[in-house]
């Protein structure tokens, strides 16, 4: 919960963020190259803002294997966007917390799963 708290309030204190919708991050995603690069960077941001409100926390919900690039990560979220239409209107930092976790959550060890509660 301390994770979600925290993500919110790092990734969602921007003016930009509140207001960009996934709508908008797929349009920007199917653009031309300055349009989609405008887009890399917003997922990219996303992304970097994700783990640290993780670090900060003490708790890691996604586990991104370190050789993922961003071009891979805003094609999961394009993908995800695309596929779920009725999410788009959803605030796209959110979204790309959502595509990040469906692609890569930690898995817990059975020892660690008692008495801890995910996210």
């Amino acid at each position: 919960m301390k994770t979600l708290i925290l993500l919110a309030a790092l990734l969602c204190g921007t003016a930009q963020a509140a207001t960009y919708s996934g709508n908008q991050l797929l349009t920007e995603l199917n653009g031309d190259a300055s349009t989609r690069l405008g887009a890399l960077r917003f997922v990219k941001g996303a992304w970097d803002g994700i783990e640290l409100a993780q670090t900060l926390a003490g708790q890691t919900a996604i586990c991104t294997p370190s050789d993922v690039v961003v071009g891979q990560v805003a094609d999961i979220v394009r993908n995800d966007l695309t596929n779920r239409p009725a999410v788009r209107h959803e605030e796209a930092v959110m979204l790309v917390y959502v595509s990040l976790l469906k692609t890569w959550p930690c898995k817990v060890s059975p020892s660690k799963q008692k008495g801890q509660q995910s996210l």
